[in-house]
Order: C-alpha cells, then sequence, then structure tokens
C-alpha cells in the first residue's frame, strides 16, 4: 500500500520488555475490576447518577495530584514511583477483598477505594510516561508507543468478557483479589528495570509552585501542542461518558441485554484497540501523528453519532469496533506527539499538566451526562455529543494557521 513501510520489532532493551510486562500484568487485573466494577454498581444500584458518581471519582486524581506528582517525578528517581504505586495499589485491593469477605462494606466503601486506586494510577502514569524516553530511542518512540498500547489492547482484550463471567459466577469479591495479585506481579517485574537518570537533575530541591509555573510557561509557547491539550479539554467533556458511561446505559437499558453481551460491546471495542496500535507498530505511515490526531478525531465524532441512529445490535458492534481503532491510533499519535516534543527536563511535569488540563471537564462530564441520559435517553445523548465533538475538533484543529504550524514544528 502506498505510503505504508513495514518494520520489525527491534532496538529495544531489556528494561523497555519489562517496563511493558509489568504494564500488561497490572493493567489485565485492573481492566477486569474496571468493567466488573461499574457493571456491578449500575446493577445494585439501578442509577444512572451513582455510575456518573464513580466514574466520576475516577478522573478527579488526575486533576488534584498528576500536576504535583510530575513536579515530584522529575527530580526523584522515576523507578520509586513506578513500583511503589503498584505496590500500594496491591495492597489496597487485598485491604477491599478482606473487607467484602468478612461483609464490612458498603457503597461508600467501594468509592472511597476506587478514588484511593484513582490516585496512585494518577502518580503512576507520568511516572512511564517520563520512563519511556529515559529507555527508548527517540527513532523508536512512535513504534514503541504503539507497542505497548497493542501490549495493554491485548491483556483488555478478554478482560469484559472476563469480569462479566466472574462477576456473574463469583462476584464482585474474587476480580478484587485478582487486582492486587495483578498489582504485586506487575510491581515485582518492575524492580528489575534500569532508568538511565539525570543525576544533576536528581539533585535539585522540588519547588512545586515554580516547577508548575515554568512548565505552564513553556507548554503555552508550544502553541500546537498547548492548543490540542485546550482542545482535549474541551472535547472530553463528551468523549469520555461517550466511551464509558453511555455504552452501560445502551446495552443494559435501551438494547435490555445482558452484562454478557455488554462484555463482547467492550471486547469488540478492544479488538479495535488492538488492530489501531498493531497497525502503528509494524507498520510506517507517511501520515504525520497532527493529521493521524485531525481525521481520527473528526471520524470518531460520527461514530458516535452512529451509536445513537441505530439500535441494531450487529451495527452498533461494528461502531465499537470502529471506536476501538480510532482512539488507539490517537492516543498513539498524542502521546507521541507530546513526547518528542517535551524536552527532557520536563518530562514528568509536562506528562501531569497535560493530564490535569486534558482531563479537567471529566468530572463534571459525568454527571451531566447521567443528568442528560435520564432527560433525552441515550441515543439522543449520542447524536448531540457525537455532532458537537466532531464540531470542536474541525474548528480547533482545521483551520489552514494551525495545519501549516503544525506541518513545521510537529514531527511524524
Amino acid at each position: 500500500m502506498q505510503g505504508l513501510q513495514l518494520r520489525g520489532l527491534r532496538g529495544f532493551t531489556k528494561d523497555y520488555y519489562l517496563l511493558v510486562l509489568g504494564d500488561f500484568v497490572s493493567k489485565l487485573g485492573s481492566s477486569i475490576f474496571g468493567w466488573a466494577i461499574s457493571w456491578y454498581i449500575f446493577d445494585m444500584t439501578g442509577s444512572n447518577m451513582a455510575l456518573g458518581f464513580s466514574l466520576m471519582l475516577t478522573t478527579l486524581p488526575p486533576i488534584l495530584f498528576s500536576t504535583i506528582g510530575g513536579a515530584f517525578i522529575d527530580k526523584y528517581p522515576k523507578k520509586i514511583f513506578i513500583v511503589g504505586t503498584d505496590i500500594i495499589r496491591g495492597i489496597l485491593f487485598l485491604i477491599l477483598s478482606y473487607l467484602l469477605f468478612t461483609g464490612n462494606w458498603n457503597l461508600s466503601i467501594i468509592y472511597v477505594f476506587i478514588f484511593c486506586e484513582a490516585v496512585f494510577k494518577a502518580i503512576f502514569k507520568p511516572a512511564v510516561f517520563a520512563a519511556l524516553p529515559l529507555i527508548v530511542d527517540n527513532e523508536k518512540i512512535y513504534q514503541a508507543k504503539a507497542f505497548n498500547q497493542s501490549v495493554i489492547s491485548l491483556s483488555n482484550l478478554s478482560a469484559p468478557l472476563l469480569s462479566a463471567i466472574l462477576l456473574h459466577r463469583y462476584g464482585i469479591l474474587l476480580i478484587c483479589f485478582v487486582n492486587a495479585i495483578s498489582f504485586c506481579l506487575s510491581a515485582f517485574s518492575e524492580m528489575f528495570i534500569k532508568i538511565n537518570e539525570d543525576e544533576e537533575q536528581l539533585k535539585q530541591r522540588v519547588q512545586v509552585k515554580t516547577d508548575l509555573k515554568e512548565s505552564f510557561i513553556a507548554l503555552s509557547k508550544i502553541k500546537v501542542l498547548f492548543s490540542i491539550v485546550v482542545m482535549l479539554a474541551i472535547t472530553n467533556l463528551v468523549a469520555s461518558p461517550a466511551s464509558i458511561l453511555l455504552p452501560v446505559v445502551l446495552v443494559r437499558e435501551t438494547l435490555n441485554l445482558s452484562e454478557t453481551a455488554w462484555g463482547l460491546f467492550r471486547t469488540i471495542y478492544i479488538v479495535g484497540t488492538l488492530t489501531g496500535s498493531a497497525f502503528l507498530t509494524f507498520f510506517k505511515t507517511r501520515w504525520t501523528s497532527y493529521q493521524i490526531i485531525f481525521l481520527g478525531m473528526v471520524i470518531l465524532g460520527l461514530v458516535y453519532m452512529g451509536f445513537g441512529l441505530t439500535t441494531n445490535y450487529l451495527i452498533i458492534l461494528f461502531f465499537s469496533l470502529l471506536n476501538g481503532l480510532l482512539n488507539s491510533s490517537i492516543n498513539v499519535s498524542l502521546s507521541t506527539l507530546t513526547t518528542l516534543m517535551t524536552p527532557k527536563e520536563y518530562l514528568g511535569k509536562f506528562s501531569g499538566l497535560t493530564s490535569a488540563i486534558s482531563t479537567i471537564s471529566y468530572p463534571f462530564s459525568y454527571l451531566l451526562a447521567s443528568v442528560m441520559t435520564d432527560l433525552l435517553g441515550v441515543q439522543l445523548v449520542y447524536v448531540v455529543y457525537g455532532f458537537f465533538y466532531a464540531m470542536v475538533v474541525l474548528l480547533v484543529m482545521g483551520g489552514k494557521k494551525m495545519r501549516h504550524e503544525a506541518s513545521q514544528t510537529v514531527p511524524g
């Protein structure tokens, strides 16, 4: 195919594969828990608001803690944060498993553990982001991120159906215990990673306020990246619930199907993400990261609209496949673009800052989606959300000035 070049999977170090392995194991358990707890809360309460609140709790920590965490990540060994957060999350879920086993729990306790796990995840992600360029050469960054996304998608592939089966047959207790073990195994793998840190940078004292101000000024000067991050803050108002909250309501209420049908819906989504990331891993395209983000997000808006325009389950599964494929391609390109355009001394801070800005609308988005779904119905909400999403992307990224600047400054 013109514009594509097949490439092998070579040139990565043992440390990179250990990092990917640790991520794979923890993501497998975490994904099983994530899908299960969403269905469990919605099934137990029958409330869109209860589901929306639980999802909101997972979105607050990136806003509250990732920026501060990023400042510390750049001044301390990143391995401490990577291994430490996995160990703490493993302990958290062992405690939750014990409470479930003894019957000393209620919905509020589950909410607390969901929030706590999200706090440490908000620190873990920028630490991995900052570590990756220190163990992978710049020319391999795009392929490394694509391969990492492929492995994560592979771990997620069986998670929806497996979570539905485990939840139906054994309940949430076993799922929490499996999640605890996965975090512990992940931490063990990550203990053997060697990260080439800048010794002079590690000697510098952390000054959170000064560091964050410096980072924001530096980010604002990279106009293309800053514009995309602000755009994500707007589009995530609809994108996050469109991929997480609304599908549960669509399958359960509109289609009136079981948790197995919902599990299949999510599995098809993961097949899409795996396909997209595998393609980017093994094929080199002439398209730039900017072009992939722009075109992918516009089409994704149309896919969201498609969910609201049909009740045919097979067609909805096809849209779910496209949703996964597009999201995977967009995420890999976004992560690569951010990594290559970020000075190495700002890797942790930029990751935390861009995460906080782009996800600032998350908490409100789930509550808004819950209210709108109750008022308008999930299908009409999908149509409105999809149209809004596509229009915002066209307005921000489709202008000639923006596209010209991107062609001059954005790496491929």
